[in-house]
């Protein structure tokens, strides 16, 4: 009894401990595989915005500037207000100005000053008289002192706008100058709505004056930042006390955080924009992934509790059916194992091995995965092309349109063929066949497509080659002082070289039969002639013909047969004009005889008198 208590134990606890390390193994593997999408799901959104800042940054300059160039070249506008007539200028300017508004969805305005620094228009209040005059710290009074363009951030009214100020010349005279502004608020409220997010920025003091530093309202950060913020101010101050100043994870009153921060690397840098931080709260993210931690947990020990009380319970029973089970498992396992190596390599090799380019796209237009021959064609790494917009990557000409491959799949097509062409990252257009069928699930769920790209580039060019080889060779064969010609087995014209359709006096001869072309008796004649060549014979014989102008001509015909492409027999002909041969020969020969029976002597020498 106590060898079999000890063996009942070491048995129980060797079990319990083979499968507390498979259960912290599995979940183990489990909780970092959802730690992972959890991280790639927060770096996929900050991709998203740190491109859309981007884009705004670079867009806002060359966008505002382009429009106030139109006030700033505008003769009448620079004559109103030369001339002081405020009212006129603001109805001249008010049409486009109002289209403006309505298609910019931030807010902006235009405000016109005297070289004395006094505001004379604002289109946002309307004509009128102001009393307000430039404080000497802005950027109008910059701008009229040294004459030319500034730009910069300015507070107005508690509100941080961008402004950029125009000299106005009007016929070699300085008159003042347009104050093009827009406001940060409208700016951010569109990013954080669009994306759920709150935003910072932090200002360089070395590039700000005093006047704008203390109207920031903020501490300053090491001597040398301002962290400017127009939501959650509250945590923003609590990551500048605790010094938490750097992207990562940040967990504040209970709730967690992602903080991203992005450099400025554009002209905002130099008027003091340092750099943009953006903060994603994730919460609902981190409580997902405690609540699969916690959950995983109490499954680990419900299953090892389980198995502990079955194996005290039943141990005999149990330890009799485990190990006759296990040699089944394990056969199966290995057969299993070895198939699903098997189908996982032979997928791998194809999808890689393929000399077509391959990507598979989910119904959001997401890329999931490319092959080698993807990354080869369209020049874009692995890395570049996965997880990015397929509208974004090696596009084609049907993107954004119901000719879009995906489209039509998800409404119904099971397949997609097209004949187009799509340019690379190198700019190098490729044309070729796009394939694309459903990717479906287990259940039959359409998941996205599979799109197969072929490269025809090499079929292109040798067809185009082919083309200008025969266009060569019909331009050779039209313009030979001889008729070409070649009919079929029952004697029908395949083929006439332009001086052979010259020859026949029937406006068209393709794929006519002598009877068809000629008068009866020379058809008849011609008939005759085919029926020997196409029993093996080669003929050369002379024949008149009349032309299309009704003239007989006389020509020396060379016929034979040989077998097309098709391997049937067909007949070749050229034909030689012989008509003005003859008739010298003729006329040579009636003077040959006219000397011969002449009553005189006749003598022919050369120039130098030899006979």
């Amino acid at each position: 009894m106590d060898f079999e208590r000890r063996l009942k134990n070491k048995t129980i606890l060797a079990v319990m401990m083979v499968l507390l390390i498979l259960c912290t193994i599995y979940f183990t593997l489990s909780i970092n595989n959802q730690k992972q999408h959890i991280d790639w799901e927060i770096q996929k959104k900050n991709e998203l915005v740190s491109h859309e800042i981007q884009n705004l940054f670079e867009n806002t300059n060359l966008l505002y500037r382009d429009k106030i160039q139109y006030f700033v070249n505008n003769p009448a506008i620079k004559n109103e207000f030369h001339s002081k007539d405020f009212e006129n200028l603001y109805r001249k300017i008010f049409p486009f100005y109002s289209i403006l508004k309505s298609e910019d969805p931030y807010h902006f305005e235009i405000k016109f000053y005297s070289k004395d620094n006094s505001l004379k228009l604002d289109m946002e209040k309307g004509n009128g008289c102001y009393e307000y005059v430039a404080p000497t710290n802005s950027i109008v009074y910059k701008t009229n002192k040294e004459k030319r363009k500034n730009t910069g951030f300015e507070f107005t009214n508690a509100m941080l706008y961008y402004k950029i100020a125009n000299p106005l010349i009007y016929q070699g005279e300085y008159i003042g100058c347009i104050e093009f502004s827009i406001r940060e608020k409208e700016v951010i409220d569109h990013i954080t709505n669009d994306f759920d997010i709150s935003i910072a920025s932090i200002f360089n003091t070395e590039y700000l004056y005093t006047g704008l530093q203390n109207n920031f309202n903020a501490p300053v950060i090491d001597n040398k930042y301002i962290l400017h913020t127009l939501n959650h101010e509250n945590i923003f101050s609590e990551i500048v006390v605790k010094d938490l100043l750097s992207a990562g994870k940040l967990k504040y009153n209970d709730r967690y955080y992602f903080v991203n921060i992005m450099p400025v690397e554009n002209n905002f840098q130099k008027e003091g924009l340092e750099k943009i931080i953006f903060m994603r709260d994730i919460t609902q993210l981190q409580n997902e992934y405690q609540a699969i931690l916690f959950r995983s947990l109490f499954i680990m020990l419900l299953i090892l509790s389980s198995v502990y009380l079955i194996l005290h319970l039943s141990f005999n029973k149990l330890i009799t059916k485990v190990f006759n089970l296990q040699d089944v498992l394990d056969k199966r396992l290995a057969i299993k194992t070895k198939e699903i190596v098997k189908t996982n390599a032979e997928l791998n090799q194809i999808f890689n091995t393929t000399g077509n380019s391959m990507r598979l796209i989910d119904n959001n237009f997401n890329i999931l995965r490319v092959n080698r021959a993807f990354s080869g064609m369209s020049g874009l790494s692995k890395e570049d092309a996965e997880g990015k917009k397929c509208f974004n990557v090696f596009p084609g000409p049907y993107c954004h349109t119901s000719e879009c491959p995906l489209n039509q799949i998800k409404n119904g097509k099971e397949r997609v063929e097209q004949d187009i062409k799509k340019k690379n990252v190198n700019g190098k257009i490729i044309p070729g066949i796009l394939n694309c069928v459903a990717f479906k699930s287990e259940n039959g769920e359409m998941l996205g497509i599979i799109e197969d790209f072929k490269d025809i580039s090499k079929r292109v060019e040798a067809e185009e080659a082919l083309i200008r080889s025969e266009q060569q060779f019909s331009m050779f064969m039209d313009n030979l002082p001889l008729g070409v010609f070649i009919k079929d087995e029952n004697f029908r014209s395949v083929y006439l070289n332009k001086y052979m359709d010259n020859v026949y006096s029937n406006d068209n001869c393709q794929h006519k039969k002598p009877e068809e072309i000629f008068p009866p008796e020379y058809a008849k004649r011609v008939v005759e002639e085919d029926k020997q060549v196409i029993n093996g014979e080669v003929l050369v014989v002379e024949d008149k013909l009349p032309n299309k102008l009704g003239e007989t001509r006389l020509y020396q015909t060379y016929k034979f047969r040989f077998r097309g492409v098709d391997n049937l027999w067909q007949i070749g002909g050229v034909s030689i004009d012989i008509t003005d041969k003859k008739k010298t020969e003729y006329e040579l020969k009636i003077l040959s005889n006219a000397i011969q029976h002449s009553p005189v002597c006749v003598v022919i020498t050369d120039l130098e008198g030899k006979i």
